[in-house]
């Protein structure tokens, strides 16, 4: 009661809190470890209140070979941050949800995308031999010398060895090679 007037409030409770008691001071409620409550008079819902202030954002990398991953921005040392997954390290685009927690407060979801491109690689060493004029587009590719360039430390990548041909038949030089696509 206040000045005679006695206040009734139902609610329900909305969010993940541990059960509580709460007591009505100076026209607030405030709970047993003297945290705020937050509560909607009109819709008649009461629950903690919302982290606020933080944020994780997507991030976008190019295939290293490590781990990656996201960080939830404006945390403070009284959270607790958790992420699932943790770290990632594949090309591909990775959904990572960052669970947020704070004493009296309701616990926050985040989620945001971490995102791998593949590494450029380069193949050097390949060469195409001279050929005998012999009214075929057939071309000759010597492998032999072939290297991959720019494969991270530990990875296990080989290539393919397609065919190739010219693009006519008729004798020149310098001319013009179509090669079918390399696999990796």
């Amino acid at each position: 009661t206040k000045n005679g007037v006695y206040l009734s409030i139902i609610f329900k409770v909305v969010g993940d809190f541990e059960e509580t008691t709460l007591t009505i001071e100076d026209e607030l409620f405030v709970a047993e470890d003297q945290s705020a409550v937050a509560f909607d008079i009109v819709n008649g819902t009461c629950g903690l209140p919302k982290i606020t202030g933080v944020s994780l954002e997507g991030a976008e990398y190019v295939y290293d070979g490590s781990n990656k991953a996201l960080a939830v921005k404006g945390a403070t040392g009284d959270m607790t941050v958790t992420y699932s997954p943790a770290n990632v390290k594949n090309v591909g685009t990775h959904k990572i949800t960052a669970t947020v927690k704070k004493a009296g407060f309701a616990t926050l979801t985040l989620t945001a995308d971490l995102k791998i491109t593949p590494k450029a690689l380069t193949i050097t060493g390949v060469k195409v031999t001279d050929k005998t004029f012999d009214n075929t587009t057939t071309a000759t590719v010597d492998y032999s010398g072939a290297a991959l360039v720019g494969v991270v430390a530990g990875d296990d990548v080989s290539f393919t060895q397609p065919t190739a041909t010219f693009a006519d038949a008729n004798v020149g030089t310098n001319k013009t090679m179509v090669m079918d696509a390399i696999a990796l």
